[in-house]
């Protein structure tokens, strides 16, 4: 699984992030499976 880079600002602190998951799934034999998210950054502040 890939992580989003969020580039921290110098001297620590906390840095907020607001993205969306896009989850993708399959049927199979009537069962729903995951298989896949991809995270989008929306922006930080």
């Amino acid at each position: 699984m890939l992580l989003p880079r969020i580039d921290l600002p110098h001297g620590g602190g906390q840095v907020v992030v607001v993205g969306c998951f896009d989850d993708e799934y399959v049927k199979r034999d009537g069962r729903w499976y995951f298989t896949k998210r991809i995270y989008e950054v929306m922006g930080k502040g």
